[in-house]
């Protein structure tokens, strides 16, 4: 009899599971989009989601071959933290002389006002949200150097387009959203 009790709490439990959701957080919103330099998709830039409210973590991805990029919040966890986020998009990468086969350091192409001096700010909210960069040329320090390199492109103006703070440019104008429900990448 006290087994059968035990079995029968055991298949109840079982039955809940699908109802009681993954345990991902609940202050992270999915977030992915475009990111462009000077009108062309720009692949394998990392890009990161920082909280500006303390002791949140970012959330971070890399864009693929068409500047397309989902960003990671923790194993498992798609997205970023809900609230304000800054910014920032990088090509650097250092050297790697250790790794099978050696990496070669890959030079910044992101100007420093989307990176180590951002200007870029967003506000990621529950559900789905999509934002696009659009980068416009302009000077790019190189990490570990104090001055600006214009990369060929002195005097170039801009900024990322678009009506959002900051100037990422959600896709129709505001940040897309599924409704009230939440991802977390489950």
């Amino acid at each position: 009899m006290k087994y059968a009790l035990t079995a029968g709490r055991f298949c109840i439990a079982v039955a809940l599971i699908p109802f009681a959701g993954c345990g991902g957080p609940d202050n992270v919103g999915s977030v992915s989009g475009t990111v462009t330099l000077n009108g062309q998709p720009l692949p394998d830039a990392i890009i990161t989601f920082s909280p500006t409210a303390e002791g949140g973590s970012s959330g971070v991805g890399t864009t693929d071959s068409a500047g397309q990029y989902t960003l990671s919040y923790a194993a498992g966890v798609r997205g970023a933290q809900e609230g304000e986020n800054m910014v920032r998009i990088t090509t650097y990468r250092e050297a790697e002389p250790d790794a099978d086969p050696p990496k070669p350091a890959v030079p910044e192409k992101v100007p420093a006002r989307y990176n180590a001096k951002t200007e870029l700010k967003v506000e990621v909210k529950s559900g789905s949200n999509t934002f696009d960069f659009p980068l416009e040329p302009g000077p790019v320090v190189q990490p570990g150097h104090d001055d600006e390199d214009s990369g060929g492109q002195a005097g170039a103006r801009g900024g990322a387009k678009g009506g959002a703070p900051g100037g990422a440019r959600p896709r129709g104008g505001a940040p897309r959203s599924d409704g009230n429900t939440k991802e977390s990448g489950c």
